[in-house]
C-alpha cells in the first residue's frame, strides 16, 4: 500500500466516511467520493481496516462480553436502585455509595429542578433491549424460534407475538 492508501485507512477509522477519509488522506475533494468507494472495494484496505479496527479493540479493552454487560446494564436498569420513596410519597436520590456500578452507568444525566431537586435520567432500555434481543436471535423475521422452553413466531411487521406455544420445562 502506498502512504495515501495507508492515510486513508487511518483516516477512515475515525468516522468510518470513505469520502472524507479520501479528502483528509490527501485526495481531490472533486474525486473523494468515488475514489473513497474504489478504495473499499479494495482487498488490502479491507483488511489494513479490518487490522486497525482489531487494533484499536485491543488497545481499549473492547470485548464482546464488555459490550453485552453495558447493553444489559442499560436494558435491565431499574429506577428502584437510585430512588427511593419516603414517606408521604416524596422521591429522594439515594446517597451514591449505595448505587452498584451497573446501575450507575445506566443513569445518562442528573437534572437539576427548579426547586433544587435532582431528577436522573435513565439511558433508554428500548434500543438496548433491541440490540441484545438481536445478538441472541430473538427477532429473526418469519421464523419460529425456540428460546427456554418457548417456540415464539414474530410478525415483524406486528411487532409483537403472533404466536407463543408451550412452555417446556424439560421434566
Amino acid at each position: 500500500m502506498n502512504d495515501n492508501q495507508t492515510a486513508f485507512c487511518q483516516e477512515y477509522m475515525i468516522d468510518r466516511n470513505a469520502t472524507q477519509a479520501a479528502i483528509r488522506a490527501g485526495y481531490s475533494k472533486r474525486s473523494a467520493a468515488s475514489q473513497g468507494q474504489r478504495l473499499l472495494k479494495s482487498d488490502d484496505i479491507h483488511n489494513e481496516i479490518r487490522r486497525l479496527g482489531i487494533d484499536a479493540t485491543k488497545r481499549n479493552g473492547v470485548t464482546v462480553d464488555r459490550i453485552l454487560q453495558a447493553l444489559s446494564a442499560l436494558a435491565f436498569s431499574d429506577i428502584r436502585k437510585i430512588i427511593e420513596w419516603g414517606p408521604d410519597g416524596i422521591l429522594a436520590l439515594k446517597p451514591s455509595d449505595e448505587i452498584d456500578d451497573t446501575t450507575a452507568a445506566a443513569i445518562v444525566s442528573l437534572k437539576v429542578g427548579k426547586d433544587g431537586t435532582i431528577i436522573p435520567q435513565l439511558a433508554t432500555k428500548e434500543k438496548a433491549l433491541e440490540m441484545l434481543g438481536r445478538y441472541v436471535g430473538l427477532f429473526e423475521a418469519d421464523k419460529e424460534e425456540e428460546s427456554a422452553g418457548f417456540h415464539i413466531t414474530l410478525d415483524v411487521k406486528r411487532k409483537e407475538p403472533t404466536k407463543i406455544s408451550g412452555y417446556d420445562s424439560g421434566k
